[in-house]
């Protein structure tokens, strides 16, 4: 396994290119983070024509891509087995399903993609619902309604979780990540972020 540096960003780019939706947290990263400083590492698997599959580690999390679905999930699994801590492990069901028998306490849950290539006209909002834009005062509460929702929800005997979910946030925020909260009242019942 190699760690990309900064110098190896132009070759990583053109690496996910041919699939941007699914690279979605790849992309985000590097334009909000440099590779290797701070919480952001990129780990290529070697292969016989270039790179077989690459990883990103976003604190304790990871996303794995590869466009070639018979990848070497092995060494990638083997690599991931030697992190210390390895949160949620994240990609195309095709890149992240080899990898479920190197972490049996964990759950395989295949979740569904949407891609809008027209804008949504814009309505009002009904009566009694606000937006606004949120900034790291606004963390506790963001928090609290993940919480609301059931795989987000954090185990409560273990708060880290909820502390890296913090830690993530302000580190998004930080780089220029823009939240806005929408309000019932008082009451944040959704957000949207970049």
């Amino acid at each position: 396994m190699i760690q990309l540096k900064e110098s190896d960003r132009p070759t990583i780019e053109t690496y996910i290119s041919a699939e941007p939706e699914m690279n979605l947290f790849f992309y985000g990263d590097l334009h909000n983070f440099n590779i290797g400083d701070g919480p952001v590492r990129i780990y290529a698997l070697p292969g016989d024509t270039g790179w077989d599959a690459l990883m990103l580690r976003f604190f304790d999390d990871f996303v794995v891509y590869s466009p070639d679905p018979g990848y070497d999930a092995g060494a990638v699994g083997a690599f991931l087995r030697q992190q210390e801590e390895v949160g949620c492990i994240s990609g195309k069901l095709e890149c992240v399903a080899p990898l479920a028998p190197f972490f049996p306490a964990k759950t395989l849950e295949p979740t569904y993609m949407s891609r809008c290539n027209t804008p949504p006209a814009a309505c009002p909002l009904p009566a009694g619902v606000t937006t606004r834009r949120m900034g790291a005062k606004d963390v506790e509460e963001l928090l609290d309604l993940l919480e609301e929702i059931e795989e987000f929800k954090s185990n409560p005997a273990d708060g880290s979780r909820r502390s890296k979910q913090r830690q993530s946030m302000l580190a998004n925020l930080e780089k220029g990540s823009l939240w806005y909260g929408v309000y019932e009242g008082e009451r944040l019942v959704a957000t949207a972020q970049t």
